[in-house]
């Protein structure tokens, strides 16, 4: 069976995110190309620990809406030489503040902007999005980080670092959120998953709150016509994590102890277990992974009786 999860479940999640990031790299890739201009706006709102997450998506929703009504807003829409955008929603968890909604919203415009422009765009747009939380029900941003402005020096150029990535795409910024790291004290929603796995049960019941309050909601969305600009086909995320590649096959299942071993190797030997798949198939591929856990115990030891960490990849 497959879900079609982007939000929930970890497999699908993977697939949908690799595809969704391909249609907008592809686009910007092209938009940037022709002349185009890219910026990463980001809008934030202040929060609390008491805020139910149901409620404060709904007001969130609603303040999204009421700011792109306004005249204000689609005249500097025109001014800035706006062709298009993709939006994207993402949340966060800190014990401190609790549950953080945010938008990722990538503006494409017909040419850079200049300075004076972008500072108008961020202040106007603070002023915008301040009136329209007000009207919603939540609590007001700041303007420190109520609304922020990046522009991109190209498609897959996203300067902010998550996890294991040394370098984080335009792209990826969008559609990864079930790979990112939370930062600060704060943990995203697949944080939550793992520290229920690792045994923290308040977390697996935030994990519920989140997956009840998302369920059905669109993870990204493209401006009206954006999409044929640039001939991406409509398709939804249950079709996308049904699609099999043609050239793609099953060589074998990896639990989570050995993926966290393979983890743990330095960045240049990762790959080493793609070719044991190819040259040996799944007999190989065990193999390697048995000797890779025994590795990893063995190094785990060693750390606890000396503290220190090393990571060493087995031969094959």
């Amino acid at each position: 069976m497959i879900c079609g999860s982007v939000w929930t479940c970890p497999t699908c999640a993977a697939k949908i995110s690799e595809r969704r990031k391909l249609e907008i790299q592809r686009a910007t890739t092209a938009f940037k190309a022709a002349g185009g201009a890219l910026y990463m706006l980001t809008f934030t709102f202040s929060h609390s620990r008491h805020d139910d997450l149901a409620g404060l998506l709904g007001r969130f929703s609603k303040a999204r809406t009421y700011m792109r009504e306004q005249r204000a807003f689609k005249e500097l829409k025109e001014e800035m030489g706006f062709v298009g955008d993709m939006r994207a929603l993402e949340i966060t968890y800190g014990d401190a503040n609790g549950w953080h909604p945010h938008e990722h919203d990538l503006w494409l415009t017909t040419t850079p902007l200049t300075r004076v422009k972008s500072r108008k765009l961020v202040a106007t747009l603070f002023e915008l999005w301040v009136k329209a939380c007000a009207k919603a029900g939540l609590a007001l941003p700041n303007r420190k980080r109520g609304v922020d402005l990046k522009e991109m020096d190209s498609a897959d150029e996203y300067l902010a670092k998550f996890g294991r990535e040394s370098t984080w795409g335009t792209a990826a910024e969008l559609t990864k959120q079930h790979i990112k790291k939370g930062k600060a004290g704060r943990s995203t929603s697949f944080d939550l998953l793992r520290m229920y796995e690792a045994g923290d049960k308040r977390a697996g019941q935030l994990f519920i709150q989140f997956a009840s309050a998302f369920f059905g909601k669109q993870q990204i969305r493209w401006s009206k016509g954006l999409k044929a600009m640039f001939g991406v086909q409509e398709i939804t995320d249950e079709e996308l994590a049904k699609e099999e590649a043609e050239d793609s096959a099953i060589v074998t299942e990896i639990r989570g102890d050995e993926w966290a071993a393979v983890l743990h190797q330095p960045y240049d030997v990762r790959s080493a277990i793609l070719d044991v798949a190819e040259t040996g198939g799944a007999d190989a591929v065990r193999l390697y992974l048995d000797r890779l856990v025994a590795v990893e115990v063995q190094r785990r030891r060693t750390a606890a009786n000396s503290g220190t960490r090393t990571a060493v990849a087995p031969g094959f």
